[in-house]
């Protein structure tokens, strides 16, 4: 499963050009390797392109396509979301810190095994959560 989006604060980071840091719990919900790929150049309809941004993303679940936005990639649409929805918290917080004049990184190895805790154990309910919020919105996006 793959989400494309020009989410606010991924892009920010996609237009700069790395990799926010973590700073917190929700932010290392997603602690895995971010591809950066510097050579996006059109849509994401065409062939070519698409197989240079996979090929770039690599092994990692999160890529940052520059001056465009973010590609975030999960076994299902509920990992994936919650990869989307981490990452985006993750960017806006390192933005947040880097505003306020810095701060230090979550520690790794903690970031780590608090990710790893998720993505193995679903973050029960989240996803139906969300899609509840997007019907009570707009119930028509189903149609």
């Amino acid at each position: 499963m793959a989400i494309h989006n020009h989410s606010r604060w991924g892009t920010v980071w996609a237009d700069i050009g790395r990799a926010p840091e973590i700073y917190d719990q929700t932010g290392a919900l997603y602690h895995g390797g971010v591809a950066v790929y510097d050579e996006y150049w059109g849509t994401v309809d065409d062939a070519g392109n698409a197989r240079a941004v996979a090929k770039a993303i690599g092994e990692a679940n999160v890529g940052l396509l520059a001056n465009h936005g973010v590609v975030v990639l999960g076994e299902d649409i509920e990992q994936a979301y919650l990869r989307a929805m981490s990452f985006e918290w993750r960017c806006r917080q390192a933005w947040r810190i880097a505003a306020a004049g810095g701060g230090v990184p979550m520690n790794r190895d903690a970031a780590r095994t608090y990710g790893d805790f998720f993505n193995t154990h679903p973050f029960t309910g989240l996803f139906a959560a969300m899609a509840r919020r997007e019907l009570r919105r707009d119930a028509s996006v189903l149609n």
